[in-house]
């Protein structure tokens, strides 16, 4: 939130990178994998010290809307500037929450070097929950749906989500899913509607 003040289009790259030297960012982010928290504690961590003096700090979270729920408690208190949160891994409902609460900082994802890359055109990119995200949210990760099924009692299993609807339809109380607002469940739902 401490940037909020300062125009994301005005800098150019290197700018941005020469005021962040010598700070600290405070990232808040789903902590629940051993692999991915190494990931970043380790070689993010490392790489953002030794190439831009920047200090990580991985703020754990058992869910991001605990991160949300700061960042408006700290707004309505009055705190606009110097937060205890600089950075969410945020997605869902919970970027909603943020993005139509105004309390996310940008449009942003111009100005990073990588932005040439994001396909922002491609609801799969461009959109979070539903919400077009309009240079708010810079993609991070994805995620995909995979299908388990016991080729025992199975032969052919479905190849596609029509294929898995069909399925579905004809095998009544014999698939099942995590239910939303599980995350596995949003991102189930999610796939399964975008096709």
């Amino acid at each position: 939130m401490g940037a909020q003040s300062l125009d994301p289009g005005s800098l150019a790259w290197e700018d941005v990178v020469a005021q962040a030297r010598g700070t600290r960012v405070n990232w808040a982010m789903w902590s629940g994998s051993d692999i991915i928290n190494g990931y970043v504690d380790g070689w993010v961590a490392d790489r953002l010290k030794a190439e831009f003096d920047i200090s990580l700090n991985r703020v754990p979270l058992g869910d991001t809307v605990e991160a949300v729920n700061k960042v408006v408690g700290e707004v309505q208190a009055g705190l606009t500037s110097g937060g205890d949160i600089d950075l969410i891994w945020i997605n869902g409902v919970n970027f909603r929450t943020l993005k139509q609460g105004n309390l996310l900082y940008g449009p942003f994802v111009d100005v990073l070097p990588s932005s040439e890359f994001y396909r922002l055109e491609d609801p799969r990119v461009g959109t979070d929950f539903g919400l077009p995200t309009e240079g708010y949210s810079a993609p991070y990760t994805g995620s995909y749906f995979a299908m388990a099924y016991d080729a025992a009692r199975i032969s052919q299993p479905p190849q596609s989500f029509d294929e898995l609807l069909v399925w579905a339809e004809a095998n009544p109380g014999r698939f099942g899913y995590v239910a939303p607002p599980d995350f596995n469940g949003n991102r189930f739902c999610s796939a399964f509607c975008m096709g």
